[in-house]
């Protein structure tokens, strides 16, 4: 394990994704600030659980399950129902990871994809 020796580049690869993280969750948070839909902020996974509860009565859904089988077959957003976390509620766990950071090209688009992602989502249900 030759690279464990090396702390200057582990330190620098650990400063890269933290900015990464910490960017990526404040815009996603910046997004979702525009709309009712209630989060945590989070502070060191890459996920975020999104709670619908507000438009409950607005949309045709009553569980967790059936609103993520909706968000993929209208937008084709994916995410893990609340219910698979024994959670009760319209709350979804979204995750903030398709993203190579290898590939600075792919990350790019990884990172527009996933702000457009929740841009969708604000847009709809804001209109709703």
């Amino acid at each position: 394990c030759e690279i464990l020796k090396n702390t200057d580049i582990i330190n620098n690869h650990c400063k890269y994704q933290n900015n990464i993280y910490s960017t990526l969750v404040s815009k996603v948070c910046n997004i979702l600030d525009k709309s009712n839909l209630k989060y945590v902020k989070p502070n060191a996974a890459w996920y975020i659980f999104i709670n619908f509860d507000y438009y409950k009565e607005k949309i045709t859904v009553d569980n967790s399950i059936k609103l993520n089988n909706f968000l993929l077959d209208k937008f084709g957003i994916v995410g893990v129902a609340g219910e698979c976390f024994n959670s009760k509620g319209l709350n979804i766990r979204f995750s903030l990871v398709e993203i190579d950071t290898n590939n600075l090209d792919d990350f790019d688009l990884a990172f527009k994809k996933i702000l457009e992602g929740f841009n969708i989502l604000v847009k709809y249900f804001n209109s709703l």
